[in-house]
């Protein structure tokens, strides 16, 4: 069964001081509301007042009022306040707690309605506004402020069988009664529809039903007879019928004259001839409502009468073309180009001379390629695409050119463009420096060096590699070595009786200077258990491991200990053959400068360990921070060819008790079940028989002052992965298949009652640390010992899980700062 309901919205009171009090809205809805729930008259089914409510309130009861209807339900919503327009000419009708400067958070948006609307299956829909349009405020106005709005557009939506009435047009306040009819509680226009319905004086053919049109067309004609400053509207979309709001309850006898049949009667083609003149003139003023009014007053009258039917026709149209015209303008307001132009071609199409309308269309047209410029030019600075963004200035500066660029997008991105250009020419400087170093070419490389100074000093390197080909460092590095040089009689000779302390100043650099120095030690690198599974190095998940109570900064010496080449460098396999430390006698070996692999792929270290361990042991999280795979570049280092052993670590204990504020508690675990350094008086001795064997237990602020005290530092992890597989992305040091004869890892020998001698082939014959180079088929492509197996050795990096996808593409260093440091190897 169909209900007619009502939802009255009334507001005059607002905290905003920018919306002025009302006096009518209370009396309006009242009014309003006891016109339509009186049964002899409105017989609505129910009727909701909200009176001076918050704006949420209101919005959830109009979602309420057009939701779960059916679809030939009436519904009736009445508004009376102020209506607000946005500085877009949108229209937003005020409520108490409206802030003119908050609308679509603090008022109810006219399109909110619109919506609510459409969504409702209610095919008979009326929209009654007491507010303007537009317009500023004034003394007992209903104002709104900005420009005019389109309500057809506003309110049109895509329902069926809806009208809406409006108290104004755009440009018009919607008086309040006081101002025009002395003491009316009520506004003009709520004044009028409300008395049409009670006295029956809009039931305009006198058959006991009002409808919306009679209603407004009553209301229309007593607001002009009491001021020309306010002209209701109506507007009806896909209307099927006539839709009656209320019944007449005034019966009129079908016998009984009006007045206008009796007036006419008196003198009718007298009045015909006055409304069809005053039709003529309404066209004249371009009053095209009037003039339809009056020529369809005609109609109604007299059918034949003159050519009123042709004249009806063309105000008609002209009415329609100005509406469109309007709502162009509006739209162009609005800054909706596409839509304004839409409908401009829409008038040209009706009237191709109309007005200003084509001049008007294309320069909207124009307007519309310069705003979509400006968008994509936007769109293509935040994209980085700066060569597009400078081709669409020039085509913008070609349609306009006083336009003013004033986030200077134009000129950033000429500079994005030069700095490209700019970085390209320095890369390309390098990356041919490089060449010529690595060809002895030392005038050539200085003057690409150079080059790239004067565009950027700093850049990547450059500064210490013209330092290395413009400074003569050999003489400082052999004054600074005659210090702690041995006597004669010790010195190691080469095959050509050269001292292997005289070598050093013509090689190109020593792990004390910049390379990494005895950073591969069980002790002085690593700490912690050696009974732990081995997963070959690229694998860092079991690399992270508490740190000591005491972190200190990595130590790397200064560059008065660097050895600079006065020759070109010496072939990779010489050097490879190794010097020897005198400080602590362990054998360095170089790592050339260049590029290699670093990490590996998570995928890999998960098939090798399901392989290895079986089903369920482990997971692709376990192995997520081996990834991505990346190029890295290293300058060339020297490193420790083994691990550092009990006999090397307990002289530096002997030798050293405090460094850097820190002593032997801060260095190692002497209380461990693993150690095998013990104290002897105020000495410290290793078991007889465990000379040999890699240092354990040893904190990495203890392999750090190793270090220290050696001449080095700890290698950075990735040092230690190119020591450990050198520039091809090998899995193992010695290749991408795990052998068990080539490296002290966790196999059956552990679980043998005897140190050696176990018979499977997966079997290295220790159950736990091995002396140090015992599995010389395992070394590195470089030479380099146990970087898989035995005990696991420290870095200087700090743990970051991500910092592979973030890390430099040249001698990274690891994070600035973490919770955990690296360990690497291990077994």
């Amino acid at each position: 069964m169909s209900q007619r309901l009502a939802l009255i919205v009334g507001n005059s009171l607002y905290r905003d001081e920018k919306l002025a009090k009302l006096t009518s809205p209370e009396a309006d809805v009242g009014a309003f509301a006891d016109a339509l729930l009186d049964q002899e008259m409105g017989g609505f089914d129910d009727v909701k007042l909200l009176v001076n409510m918050a704006s949420h309130t209101v919005r959830r009861a109009i979602s309420d009022f057009f939701s779960r209807k059916n679809r030939t339900d009436l519904l009736l919503f009445y508004f009376s306040g102020h209506g607000v327009l946005d500085d877009r000419g949108r229209l937003y009708f005020a409520l108490k707690d409206t802030d003119t400067s908050l609308l679509r958070g603090t008022a109810i948006p006219a399109h909110y309605v619109t919506d609510e609307m459409d969504n409702s299956r209610s095919q008979r829909q009326l929209l009654i506004l007491d507010c303007c349009h537009s317009g500023a405020f004034a003394r007992g106005s209903k104002s709104a402020v900005g420009a005019s709005v389109g309500t057809a557009s506003t309110f049109e939506g895509t329902g069926f069988g809806r009208v809406v009435l409006t108290a104004s047009d755009a440009t018009q306040y919607a008086w309040e009664g006081n101002q025009i009819i002395g003491d009316a509680e009520n506004s003009l226009f709520t004044h009028f529809i409300v008395k049409g319905i009670q006295s029956g004086e809009a039931d305009a053919n006198q058959d006991g039903e009002i409808t919306v049109d009679e209603l407004y067309d009553y209301a229309y004609s007593c607001i002009l007879k009491e001021t020309p400053n306010q002209t209701p509207g109506k507007w009806s979309f896909k209307e099927q019928g006539d839709l009656i709001i209320s019944h007449s309850p005034v019966q009129h006898p079908a016998e009984e004259e009006t007045q206008e049949d009796i007036e006419l009667g008196e003198d009718e083609d007298e009045q015909l001839d006055q409304l069809y003149t005053d039709g003529l003139s309404a066209m004249l003023s371009e009053e095209w409502d009037a003039a339809c009014q009056k020529f369809e007053e005609i109609l109604e009258n007299e059918p034949d009468f003159l050519d009123t039917g042709e004249r009806l026709k063309e105000a008609q149209f002209q009415r329609d073309t100005a509406e469109l015209y309007l709502e162009a303008l509006s739209k162009y307001e609005a800054g909706e180009l596409k839509e304004c132009i839409a409908s401009f071609e829409e008038v040209i199409a009706r009237s191709p001379q109309y007005k200003d309308a084509a001049e008007k269309l294309e320069k909207i047209k124009a307007e519309k390629i310069l705003a979509d410029l400006v968008s994509q030019v936007e769109a293509s600075f935040a994209a980085g695409d700066y060569d597009s963004v400078v081709e669409m200035f020039d085509r913008i500066y070609n349609l306009a050119p006083d336009y003013k660029d004033h986030r200077g997008l134009r000129d950033r991105a000429q500079q994005k463009i030069d700095e490209a250009k700019r970085l390209n020419q320095m890369e390309d400087l390098y990356q041919l420096a490089k060449a010529d170093l690595s060809a002895g070419r030392l005038d050539e490389a200085k003057s690409h060096l150079s080059q790239i100074q004067q565009l950027e000093g700093g850049y990547r390197n450059t500064e210490q590699l013209l330092e290395r080909i413009n400074q003569q460092l050999t003489d400082e590095t052999s004054s600074t070595l005659e210090l702690i040089k041995p006597d004669e009689s010790d010195e190691q000779k080469d095959e050509q009786g050269v001292s292997l302390f005289d070598r050093l100043a013509g090689l190109p650099k020593w792990a004390i200077g910049v390379g990494a120095l005895g950073a591969i030690g069980a002790g002085v690198l690593l700490v912690g258990l050696i009974l732990l599974i081995a997963r070959g190095f690229p694998n860092r998940a079991n690399q992270v491991v508490a740190p000591s109570d005491q972190v200190i900064e990595t130590i790397v010496l200064t560059d008065t200990t660097r050895v600079e080449e006065t020759q070109p460098p010496t072939p990779i396999t010489e050097l490879q053959m190794g010097l020897v430390n005198p400080l602590d006698g362990a054998v360095l070996i170089a790592v050339p400068a260049g590029e290699f692999e670093m990490g590996a792929d998570p995928q890999s270290g998960l098939d090798f360990c399901i392989q290895t361990l079986g089903q369920g042991i482990c997971g692709i999280e376990d192995f997520e921070d081996e990834g991505p795979v990346h190029t890295v570049f290293l300058d060339e280092f020297w490193i420790y060819q083994s691990e550092v052993t009990n006999q090397q670590y307990a002289e530096f204990l002997n030798e050293n008790r405090v460094v850097n504020n820190q002593s032997v508690d801060s260095w190692i675990d002497l209380t461990s079940e693993f150690i095998q350094i013990r104290a002897d008086g105020s000495n410290w001795v290793v078991i007889p028989g465990f000379e040999k064997y890699p240092v354990v237990e040893v904190t990495w602020d203890g392999a750090v002052a190793y270090c220290q005290t050696a001449g080095g530092r700890l290698p950075t992890e990735a040092e230690w992965e190119k020591a450990a597989k050198g520039e091809e992305n090998l899995l193992f040091p010695w290749g991408n298949q795990f052998e068990s004869q080539f490296a002290n890892v966790d196999d059956e020998t552990i679980f043998s009652q005897e140190t050696v001698g176990c018979s499977s082939s997966d079997c290295d014959g220790f159950r736990e640390t091995s002396p140090v180079g015992t599995f010389p088929s395992g070394a590195s492509p470089y030479g380099v010992m146990d970087m898989s197996g035995n005990v696991w050795e420290w870095v200087s990096d700090w743990y970051g899980d991500d910092y592979y996808e973030n890390s430099p593409s040249s001698n990274p260093a690891g994070p600035q700062d973490g919770t955990f440091k690296i360990r690497r190897g291990g077994s």
